[in-house]
Formats: C-alpha cells, structure tokens, sequence
C-alpha cells in the first residue's frame, strides 16, 4: 500500500477522503443555522432537518458503495483486465492446464 505505485494512489485517497469530509461535515453542521435563518424555520425542525440531511447523505453513500462493488464484480473488472496482460495470460494459461491436469504438478496443487 506504501510502495511503488501503491504509495501515490493511497495519498491520493487519502487526501480526497479528508477533503470530502472536511467540506460534508462543514455543510451538516451549518445546514440548522441556514435552515433557521434563511428559511425561517424554528430551531427544533432546524435541527430535524439538518439531521434528516446527514442521515439521507449516510444512506445514499453506502447504497452507492454497493453498486459500485456490484458492478464491478459483475464486470469482472480485475480478472478482465489481468487477462488482457500478458502476466495474466500466462496465469490463465497455467491454471487452464492445472485444472485439466495437463501441468506437471497438477496432482501436487490439489
């Protein structure tokens, strides 16, 4: 996670992430004030509001963790595209023969 490639993807993710945090909790925690002042609601269904808000923002961030992850395993996204390397195709190639117990030590992999 710390090397090579690795390191520069996960100091970016990190930063995106803290980014995205830093701006979301600004926006719940001022959303009452804006609701009450702006809208002229009173404190209390400020308050529900603010927190409908951050639990509506909650739900759709986990409902779209699991389409992500849903469609990416349908897609086959990490198989696909190491079968279109020319490692993966050597591994492919490889397990096909140890399935069909072509490979020399097929018996020793079972």
């Amino acid at each position: 996670m710390f090397r090579g490639m690795y390191l520069k993807r996960t100091l970016m993710t990190w930063v995106l992430w803290i980014a995205a945090y830093v701006i979301n909790n600004g926006l719940v925690a001022w959303l009452p004030t804006h609701y009450s002042q702006v809208f002229e609601l009173p404190l209390q269904t400020s308050l529900l509001y603010g927190w409908i808000t951050s639990a509506v923002g909650v739900v759709a961030s986990i409902i779209c963790a699991l389409y992500i992850d849903k469609s990416a395993a349908s897609a086959g996204t990490p198989s696909r595209s190491a079968r279109h390397s020319p490692a993966g195709r050597v591994h492919g190639a490889r397990r096909d023969h140890r399935h069909a117990g072509r490979h020399p030590a097929a018996e020793q992999c079972r």
